[in-house]
């Protein structure tokens, strides 16, 4: 009895993106392109008519083919984020990967037009950030007076004899000095990957 009851309907299982399952009558599908076609009537009418939406009216007009499921939308088909090509993903992971100073969508903007010749908006950036380079946007932790206090300046300096002892016995230190990123940058948040310290 399913199977007979399912012949005469267009069915579109949306539960894996938990928008549930969708079904309209063949029927009805028909009605709706010979409203459209034949009597000549416009979308709006057609869509108080039968009482469907107007997207789904417009697919069944756009739908020359009669077995086509029209709840179906092919803009599904396009992959998420397909404007954002290789290269500009490749160049927005060194930035993220490389930043020295709270990462903004407005400098990764200006970025992917100077170096890739492509401009996208910020809230389409922002979605990317957070689905495909599984970044979040988080506030800098500012530098705290504590870190000026006698304690910290004397483990300063017995990490600098370290340093010392080390270069002494053929080593390459590399040290980064951040204490002067709160007084020259302002900014208070940033683009920084997930289960990154920034």
């Amino acid at each position: 009895m399913k199977k007979e009851k399912s012949e005469h309907l267009f069915i579109h299982d949306m539960s894996s993106r938990r928008r549930g399952v969708k079904a309209i009558s063949k029927a009805t599908v028909s009605e709706a392109r010979y409203l459209l076609t034949q009597a000549k009537l416009s979308m709006v009418k057609v869509s108080k008519r039968l009482g469907m939406g107007l997207q789904l009216v417009k697919r069944i007009r756009n739908t020359a083919d009669p077995n086509s499921n029209p709840l179906v939308d092919g803009r599904a088909k396009v992959p998420r984020f397909h404007k954002i090509h290789q290269r500009a993903r490749e160049l927005i992971d060194m930035l993220i990967d490389q930043a020295k100073t709270p990462l903004t969508l407005r400098s990764i903007q200006e970025q992917l037009v100077s170096l890739c010749h492509l401009r996208v908006s910020r809230p389409y950036l922002g979605q990317y950030m957070r689905v495909v380079a599984n970044s979040s946007y988080r506030k800098i932790k500012p530098i705290m007076q504590i870190h000026n206090e006698m304690r910290c300046k004397l483990q300063r300096q017995l990490a600098a004899s370290k340093y010392i002892q080390a270069l002494h016995a053929g080593m390459t230190v590399i040290n980064i000095d951040e204490a002067v990123i709160h007084f020259t940058d302002h900014r208070s948040r940033g683009w920084v990957r997930r289960g990154h310290l920034n």
